[in-house]
């Protein structure tokens, strides 16, 4: 098995009309689906099933699909892909026949990157042909026997999904019109509460055009309504999010369609399919419950469902339209006329929840963090690049700000890093990516802490402990930016590698 190259070209007869990959995912998948799943599979304390029955279940799936794709995406074919399910002490194979080999773990090139997280994914080459790889920690997994990550569909796996959709990024979105290096679509600080309202407005317009059919063309025209109402104001955000638009809702439609005719056979009547969707909608996809509060979680889930809906009304060209960076949102209202409407209790309650309640907590910290970068001699401690983490990295979000191009802002964040003999452990602090002009901070991967106000000279070696973070790392070198900040640039494995 060897590890697949981003920029090697696509092999011969297995996998023909199938494209390598040449991109990182837009978006992580198990976060987008979190509101989904965390709250109704966390495993009972001492519970464990195997692994091979999770694969098992995930094999039964693809067998049912992964040779027919092309009736859900024309001209997709993953008949050639040889799916992996591992976890640090085993390897399943799965053909697309349906089948399960039990490999080795040896035979698995990319364990160093296995993180003991419920379905982390890649890409490799395993005995010839392209593999998808997810990782599905035993301890993850629950009870024996336990179902339930779809409401609609008990039998039913989130990692088939995943693989679907991950599968679709790679291998068959490559080779459409480039709309450009995916890069993750930051919210701006503070949100625009106007354009969100409107986008969730557009979204509950579509989600009752679906699962109503007999009201459809009524809810499509007070969608369109919302829809060019967002167009007109906010002309920035629809230009920045068309990739997000685009692949993040044609995965999601693919992911979604191969999970329902996996449950009701390959072979069902159209009508039964629209039914099984509507049912997974219904069930699954209940927009207080998915919504993140984020431009990019109405991309995915809103642009899902304007993809069933052209699906359902036999839009010839959408899908073509798509490849070539049409957004489905755009090909199924934009041409419409829409009905002037006015907000409702429904879509306020839920800014309310995802929207507004995270802007009160995110505002101390963002404020603060903001006040720092403003203060000439303001310490930072930059990381070039992120150290290995002792346990899961995790972020309240991440956001950009007007005035400060280039500078991710990570509100609130926990975690732990090892940094030879030393280290950093975080409790809720705010990091910032890509401070300033100086060497040390202009990589994409570089971290920044503000840290307490300090006296030099410096050593070597900077250590201390506040309310946030308890830090004791070696010192390459103290810089200053071009805004006047103090830059304690750590000593990293990564930022070695780079010099």
């Amino acid at each position: 098995m060897s590890t697949q190259s981003g920029n090697r070209p696509a092999e011969v007869a297995p996998t023909a009309g199938l494209r390598p990959p040449t991109m990182p995912p837009a978006g992580d998948r198990r976060e987008r689906r979190a509101g989904i799943d965390s709250a109704r599979r966390d495993p009972p304390a001492g519970s464990a099933t195997r692994v091979e029955g999770y694969a098992r279940r995930i094999a039964e799936e693809v067998g049912r699909t992964w040779r027919r794709m092309g009736s859900i995406w024309p001209g997709t074919d993953y008949a050639g892909l040889v799916p992996l399910i591992v976890d640090r002490s085993a390897t399943f194979e799965i053909r697309t026949d349906g089948s399960v080999t039990v490999r080795p773990p040896s035979e698995f090139d990319q364990r160093p990157l296995l993180s003991g997280r419920f379905l982390s994914f890649g890409f490799t080459r395993h005995r010839g042909a392209h593999a998808p790889w997810l990782e599905v920690p035993a301890s993850s997994v629950g009870g024996v026997g336990s179902l339930g990550e779809y409401r609609a569909f008990p039998r039913a796996t989130l990692g088939f999904a995943v693989l679907t959709h991950e599968a679709f990024h790679y291998y068959v979105q490559a080779g459409w019109r480039d709309l450009g290096r995916p890069v993750p679509v930051l919210e701006r600080y503070p949100q625009n509460v106007e354009a969100r309202l409107l986008r969730v407005e557009m979204w509950l317009a579509l989600r009752r055009a679906l699962l109503e059919p007999e009201r459809q063309d009524r809810q499509l025209a007070m969608a369109a309504w919302w829809y060019q109402e967002w167009k007109g104001r906010c002309p920035e955000e629809v230009a920045r999010i068309v990739d997000v638009e685009v692949r993040e809702a044609t995965a999601d439609f693919v992911d979604e369609a191969a999970t329902t005719r996996a449950a009701l056979g390959p072979d069902a009547p159209r009508a039964t399919i629209d039914r099984g969707l509507r049912r997974l909608v219904e069930l699954d996809f209940d927009v207080a419950e998915v919504y993140q509060g984020t431009v990019t979680s109405e991309a995915h889930h809103a642009g899902t469902l304007a993809c069933m809906l052209l699906d359902r009304l036999g839009h010839p060209m959408w899908q073509w339209d798509a490849e070539d960076g049409v957004p489905p949102l755009e090909s199924l209202l934009g041409p419409r006329t829409g009905t002037p409407r006015r907000t409702g209790a429904e879509a306020e309650a839920i800014l309310d929840l995802a929207v507004r309640a995270r802007q009160r907590r995110i505002r101390p910290p963002m404020e603060q963090l903001l006040c720092r970068l403003a203060s000439r001699g303001a310490f930072f401690l930059v990381f070039e690049g992120l150290p290995a983490s002792d346990g899961a990295f995790r972020s309240s979000g991440a956001y950009r700000v007007d005035g400060f191009p280039g500078m991710v802002f990570l509100p609130s964040v926990s975690g732990t890093f090892r940094l030879g003999d030393g280290g950093v452990s975080l409790r809720s602090a705010a990091l910032v990516s890509g401070i300033g002009g100086a060497s040390c901070a202009v990589s994409d991967a570089a971290l920044a802490l503000p840290v307490p106000e300090l006296a030099g000279p410096f050593g070597d070696r900077l250590t201390f402990r506040i309310d946030q973070a308890e830090v004791d790392v070696a010192i390459e070198r103290v810089e200053a930016d071009h805004e006047g900040r103090i830059l304690l640039c750590a000593v990293t494995p990564a930022g070695r590698a780079r010099r």
